[in-house]
């Protein structure tokens, strides 16, 4: 076992990850890696988008296969390699201008209606 797959099987450990979660996420990692006959460190977020496209496009995978392998690989990424590799854009946009996230959560809870703004039933 390579040090690398140790450490992001340790990783997992750490943060209580089942143990077919931990088997997913390295066959979706070493996956990644044979597809480039390379170490999956030594490469960067252009690979892995061509990656996820090649399962998309190519291999026609199930969306939830596409979702895990895109989970190991930004768990990998962020948690043992802690490198930022953005996988999809996960930003709101209004005109241009990037939202907070503070300000997004503030309309969300401004437009979900509470409980007084029910209409009343009489029994």
């Amino acid at each position: 076992m390579t040090p690398l797959r140790r450490r992001m099987i340790d990783d997992m450990t750490l943060r209580n990850f089942t143990p077919k979660t931990i088997q997913a996420y390295v066959r979706s990692v070493a996956r990644f890696a044979l597809y480039f006959l390379t170490s999956p460190d030594r490469l960067g977020p252009e690979h892995i988008r061509a990656y996820l496209l090649y399962l998309l496009q190519v291999r026609h995978v199930s969306l939830s296969y596409y979702r895990g392998t895109r989970s190991a690989l930004r768990f990998f990424y962020r948690v043992t390699l802690a490198r930022i590799i953005h996988t999809h854009s996960s930003t709101a946009r209004l005109g241009g201008s990037e939202l907070a996230a503070q300000e997004v959560r503030r309309s969300v809870r401004a437009s979900t209606p509470t409980p007084f703004d029910q209409p009343q039933r009489c029994v």
